[in-house]
């Protein structure tokens, strides 16, 4: 399924996401989405910080936008223009 930018905005509109929201984000399935998961965990956890152990697991949505290189506020206006067009 394509995920239009609203539904991009609604999931990056936290300050911590899920996997679901991931594969939001990246247009991947769910397995791709849980090794982009697990690889920002990573990093993470390289750089001494701590990242609880949660069911599911939550990543920082700041982190997630950086490693797949997408823009906060192009999202959010695009979002905004695509709302504008179906209201």
């Amino acid at each position: 399924m394509k995920h239009t930018y609203l539904d991009m905005a609604n999931a990056i509109n936290k300050e911590w996401i899920t996997v679901n929201e991931v594969q939001i984000l990246s247009g991947r399935g769910r397995a791709k989405s849980y090794e982009i998961v697990n690889e920002i965990a990573r990093e993470i956890q390289s750089e001494g910080k701590l990242l609880r152990k949660l069911k599911p697991m939550l990543i920082p949505t700041k982190r997630v936008l950086e490693h797949l290189e997408l823009d906060e506020n192009e999202i959010f206006r695009k979002a905004k223009r695509q709302k504008g067009l179906e209201g």
